[in-house]
């Protein structure tokens, strides 16, 4: 609101106004004078404790460098008077030696005194002054042109000096010496201390001492040389009466200021050195205050201010007393805005179904709405109106996560929004949303936040069962791997010996009726086998651990492999299988070769069971937008074709088209539901396109790009295959394997072969086998004692890389079928990998490829069945003796050799065929995972009872 300052006169007249400011300027310049005296007084008293702190340094340096000098000597006298019996010449080299030793600074040089009694063989006391000394041994001998020795034993000084120490067993210094001529000598101490070797009969045999010519220039600029820009000093030697022996004197001493001195007496050995300081010019010019300094000038400047401020306070009171007027209109104006401002704030706050709370910051104030006290139990008062109640109400997890988010918005003004708990009043904590809005002053001071609460119980409780039961579903998904794994694993084990028996039977001369029930049961066998690997493939898919492999391959051989897969099941239903390959895409690329295979199986197996007749054709080509990066794959067959309803269906797990499909063709229903997937996880889509009596077509992208070396790549064991093909002759194998039954089995199946096989029954005995033989070939178990298979291949791969050897074909051998087993033992060195239960033809014709396996001439002494039936007496019988072992496991509570021998038992008795011990054995097992000590006793009691009749386990 504008208004007009009045101009009448106030009634003080102008000598009231200005003796006010003339007063507080004068006090004010008295104040600045006597802050200026405290100020000198301060920096003289500075100077003077920075004074006494340099000379405290130089005294404690110059005893520093004296105690170093005589402990040093000290030192060589210890070393010296160790060695009094040895021969003169060995003493004297052992003297030069020690002397060398001694390293300090100032001192030009070092040796060893003897003294020389007057008349030798005469009755004398030790030490008579009347004697003469000897230099035993000095280094260095010579000082510039003069020789030290010489030169010292000429004083008499010297003796005197030796002999006080002698006398006393303690160090002795001279007054200061000159070596050379006047006046261009060297001034020097002579610093003695006596050797304390004593004979048996307690008397020393010859005074001796050891010596250090001090340079005393040298001795004193060091000790100056970092002081020198603040003090001067002069030491002098006031030892004896007289007048004081000058040792060091500044050049600057005399000429310094005498303002501050300090004099300090210092007991060095024997002597009594007196030590006097005085400061520099420059330094006492550092800490002396030559003018007035700020302190006054800032004085009489704030004097001045002062003044001025009280002149303007009389002088604009009559102008204020009107501005108050026209603030206070204001202020009522501004009121009357706001009362009506609350009310519209209060009915909004009572119609919205959030509580609202007020927060006045310039007061500390918070007003709690009704609504607000609802949701949380409480009725108005029940909270007090401070910053400490929204504390209080915080869940204590989840206070400084807010709070910290509050002083966001406040300071920063990042939007306030969260979710926590907040306490009601029966101390229950409830989910609610807070939000909140802060109102800033124009200096960016928050001075208000209004804030809201939003109760989100009800959809907190919906998350948390739904977080429940994805927990549920993702350890049923666990729980089903595990499953599909463990299961895998107990039904290839059996199934070992079923497809090794009828193998082995297809061998042996049969009747046309009797090879077809053998044919019957390998195709089952193989069928099963591929339904268990279509479900590990589901199970790996859905628990994320089918890993893409990145690796250059070939392409078009690739392709042409997959068709081969179906070559002769097309030709037995004269089928034409047709390859177009665009010869524009790159021989080689990168991708994961192994998938891609697998799903073109997939797809042609199913186009060649689905068509009666007509041709099945694989198609691969370059696709658009980037033919260069993008190749598409087509599957079509001249089939009866799918109507369009029946095509959702295609992809879902176990699901054909149609049930009729299932009863006349078989399977499972999983093999598209897998390749789409794959697809998938390869970063490509599968889609078909089909019309009923026109056929189907199956395609999918995926980006492959060009392999930057285009050469042909080879497989890990080429060169190893490479040489087996190119030797002749008998082939050695080592086999690890620790079981003794299994050994049997696998020399059982290699019957009638030119093999030579040699077995270690664990890892470390496999590879000191492998370094002192030459094998052509190993087996690795990858379950054995004391080194499994993956570490002894690690080894077999560096001992021969370090002794340059050829690579030696390795193949590992495990009854598990878990996900990644295969590229862990390629990993380790491994060129081949081969899951329980081996199929004898796939385990024959691997060491064909890889170790060149063939024949002998002739028929076979015996045949496999007969291999194995002679083993099952001898497992009988050690498994008697290993129902011992297992005794005394359990005894001792070892429930991992429980299963280890449990586990080994159960997998013999299933190739061998004895299904009963096999059953027990199983249940053995388990109770042993479980520690079931008194399941695990049951069992081995049973399992006891069952080996006495030993005809029913056959």
């Amino acid at each position: 609101m504008p208004f007009k300052i009045p101009e009448e006169h106030d009634g003080i007249s102008i000598l009231q106004r200005v003796v006010p400011s003339i007063l507080i300027f004068c006090c004010g310049a008295l104040l600045s004078w006597l802050g200026e005296i405290v100020v000198t007084k301060q920096a003289e008293g500075k100077g003077n404790s920075t004074f006494l702190a340099l000379t405290q340094n130089v005294e404690n340096t110059v005893y520093s460098r004296m105690r170093e000098t005589e402990q040093s000597l000290r030192n060589l006298s210890a070393m010296v008077g160790s060695n009094p019996t040895h021969p003169a010449e060995v003493l004297d080299a052992f003297l030069r030696s020690a002397v060398r030793q001694v390293d300090v600074p100032p001192v030009i040089s070092t040796g060893v005194l003897e003294y020389l009694a007057p008349l030798e063989g005469s009755t004398r006391t030790i030490g008579e002054r009347n004697g003469t000394l000897y230099v035993r041994a000095i280094e260095p001998r010579t000082y510039g042109n003069n020789e030290i020795g010489a030169d010292l034993l000429s004083r008499s000084i010297i003796l005197s000096t030796a002999l006080n120490a002698y006398h006393s067993g303690r160090t002795a210094i001279t007054p200061p010496l000159v070596i050379g001529e006047r006046p261009f000598g060297l001034r020097v101490l002579f610093v003695c201390v006596p050797i304390t070797a004593n004979t048996e009969s307690g008397v020393q045999d010859q005074p001796r001492w050891v010596f250090s010519v001090l340079n005393l220039p040298r001795l004193f600029e060091t000790v100056f040389e970092g002081a020198r820009e603040n003090l001067t000093f002069r030491i002098t030697d006031i030892s004896e009466r007289g007048a004081p022996l000058s040792l060091f004197a500044d050049a600057q001493f005399n000429e310094a200021a005498g303002e501050i001195t300090d004099n300090r007496n210092l007991s060095v050995a024997d002597r009594i050195w007196s030590l006097e300081f005085r400061p520099t010019a420059s330094f006492m010019a550092s800490f002396r205050n030559t003018g007035p300094s700020k302190t006054f000038f800032t004085g009489l400047i704030c004097a001045s201010l002062l003044s001025l401020l009280v002149w303007s306070m009389q002088t604009s009171r009559q102008r204020a007393v009107a501005l108050a007027r026209a603030i206070t209109e204001d202020l009522v104006a501004a009121q009357g805005a706001l009362v009506e401002s609350n009310k519209r704030l209060s009915l909004v706050m009572q119609g919205t179904s959030d509580g609202v709370w007020d927060w006045d910051r310039t007061r500390g104030v918070i007003h709690w709405s009704d609504r607000f006290l609802e949701q949380l139990g409480y009725t108005p008062g029940d909270l007090a109106p401070t910053e400490n109640s929204i504390k209080e109400l915080l869940h204590p997890e989840d206070r400084s996560a807010v709070l910290t988010a509050l002083d966001r918005h406040l300071d920063a003004r990042a939007p306030f929004d969260v979710e926590t708990r907040v306490r009601s009043k029966n101390g229950e904590y409830l989910w609610f949303r807070w939000r909140a809005q802060a109102v800033w002053d124009n200096q960016g001071k928050a001075v208000r936040l209004v804030g809201a609460q939003t109760d989100i119980a009800m959809r907190k409780r919906f998350e948390a069962e739904l977080a429940e039961r994805r927990e549920q579903a993702e350890a049923s998904a666990r729980a089903k791997g595990e499953f599909l794994a463990n299961m895998s694993h107990e039904i290839r084990t059996p199934m070992n010996a079923i497809l090794g028996m009828a193998e082995m039977l297809a061998e042996t001369r049969l009747e046309t009726q009797q090879r077809e029930y053998v044919q019957v049961l390998r195709d089952s066998g193989e069928h099963l086998l591929s339904i268990i690997n279509d479900i590990l493939d589901l199970a790996r898919i859905e628990n994320g651990s089918l890993k893409v492999a990145t690796e250059r391959f070939n392409l078009r051989e690739t392709c042409e492999q997959a068709a081969r897969l179906v070559t002769l099941s097309a030709e037995k239903k004269g089928l034409e299988l047709r390859t177009e390959i665009d010869p524009g895409l790159p021989a080689l690329v990168v991708g994961d070769r192994k998938r891609i295979s697998q799903v073109l199986a997939n797809l042609l197996s199913n186009a060649v069971k689905f068509t009666e007749r007509g041709s099945v054709t694989l198609r691969v080509q370059p696709h658009d937008p980037d033919p260069g990066q993008i190749v598409m794959f087509s599957v079509a067959d001249t089939g009866p074709g799918i109507s369009q309803e029946l095509i959702p269906r295609l992809f879902e797990r176990f699901s054909q088209a149609d049930s009729s499909s299932t009863r006349k063709h078989g399977g499972t229903g999983l093999g598209l539901s897998i390749s789409k997937q794959l697809v998938a996880l390869l970063g490509g889509e599968l889609w078909v396109e089909s019309e009923q009596l026109r056929g189907t077509t199956f395609s999918f992208c995926l980006r492959l790009p060009p392999a930057a070396d285009q050469s042909s790549p080879l497989h890990p064991h080429a060169a190893v295959t490479a040489h087996a093909a190119a030797r002749s002759g008998t082939r050695r194998i080592l086999v690890a394997e620790d079981h003794r039954e299994n050994q049997r089995i696998i020399e059982a199946f290699l019957k009638g072969f030119d093999i030579e096989i040699h077995f270690a029954e664990n890892g470390e005995q496999a590879f000191e086998q492998f370094k002192h033989g030459k094998f052509d070939g190993a087996l690795l178990d990858i379950q054995m004692p004391l080194l499994d298979g993956h570490e002894t291949a690690r080894r077999i791969r560096a001992y021969e890389s370090a002794q340059a050897l050829r690579r030696t074909p390795l193949i590992a051998v495990t009854a598990h079928a878990l996900p990644g087993d295969q590229d862990k033992a390629l990993e380790s060195g491994c060129d081949a990998y081969i899951s329980k239960p081996i199929k004898r033809a796939l385990l024959i014709s691997m060491l064909q490829n890889l170790v060149g396996l063939a024949k002998l001439d002739g028929p076979a002494a015996t045949t496999p069945e007969s291999e194995l039936e002679a083993i099952k007496p001898v497992f009988l019988s050690n498994t008697q003796r290993d129902l011992e072992a297992l005794r005394l496991a359990l005894s001792n509570s070892d429930f991992d050799a429980l299963t280890a021998g449990l586990h080994r038992i159960r997998g013999v008795c299933n190739i061998l065929g004895m299904p009963q011990l096999f059953e027990v054995a199983t249940r053995v097992e388990t109770a042993a995972y479980s520690k079931d000590h008194s399941r695990v006793n049951a069992g081995l009691l049973e399992m006891e009872n069952l080996l006495g009749p030993a005809e029913k386990l056959q």
